[in-house]
């Protein structure tokens, strides 16, 4: 073995291995290796986590942050759905809901768009979260007082979620067929909205809820 490759498996071997005690040798001089003694050698902490262990630790993460998103939107509309039947639109449950019960839509959204973000770890999805959150924040947007500034901000924070959500479908998970799918369906949701649906934006939302929760169910478990 050349000096070069000894020199070099030591600096790959100590740089996998070092422990809270060791430090890595380096060294050019094949004499100075020679005198390193086997003592001195830093072995691999079994305390320490390894790369595929912190890899692991890493997806149950994002899984549990995911699970807990289709738990929240699966709980939440169902539980809207059955009780209350369908709404205009998801925003619109809010009011739909007796005054004791209107803190599960700020609930819903804030805990969907947390997860979201958790799960996702990108960009895009990040601030689509933060769109989402905005959209919980002012649920309260038909209230007489700031009505017109509390309905501006929950419409930007709604386009906000949807957009930058569809975008990142398209960009970080490189799945355009879902991007067509889903503007078809609602061309389509739109059309018959004219004629025969009062609801659309509630169809409309859900397969854009159902798009973001394929996309990520794809990435974390194929």
């Amino acid at each position: 073995m050349t000096k070069l490759h000894l020199r070099a498996s030591v600096i790959i071997f100590t740089d996998w291995c070092l422990g809270e005690q060791g430090a890595l040798v380096t060294t050019d001089n094949t004499a100075d290796l020679q005198s390193v003694d086997e003592g001195s050698i830093p072995l691999c902490s079994t305390n320490r986590l390894e790369i595929p262990d912190k890899i692991n630790l890493i997806m149950s993460y994002n899984i549990m942050a995911y699970l807990i998103m289709l738990i929240t939107f699966i709980s939440y509309m169902s539980f809207v759905w059955i009780k209350y039947g369908e709404q205009p639109s998801i925003s619109q449950s809010y009011y739909a809901l007796p005054d004791n019960q209107k803190f599960l839509h700020n609930t819903f959204c804030w805990c969907y768009a947390i997860s979201l973000i958790i799960a996702t770890g990108t960009l895009l999805m990040f601030f689509a979260g933060i769109g989402i959150i905005i959209v919980g924040i002012t649920s309260q947007y038909k209230e007489t007082i700031n009505k017109r500034i509390k309905n501006i901000i929950h419409l930007i924070g709604a386009y906000i979620g949807l957009i930058l959500s569809q975008l990142s479908i398209l960009f970080d998970f490189k799945m355009w067929q879902i991007n067509i799918l889903f503007l078809t369906s609602s061309v389509i949701l739109l059309l018959l909205h004219k004629k025969y649906m009062t609801n659309h934006l509630w169809w409309g939302e859900i397969l854009a809820f159902l798009s973001i929760s394929y996309v990520l169910g794809i990435k974390l478990f194929s």
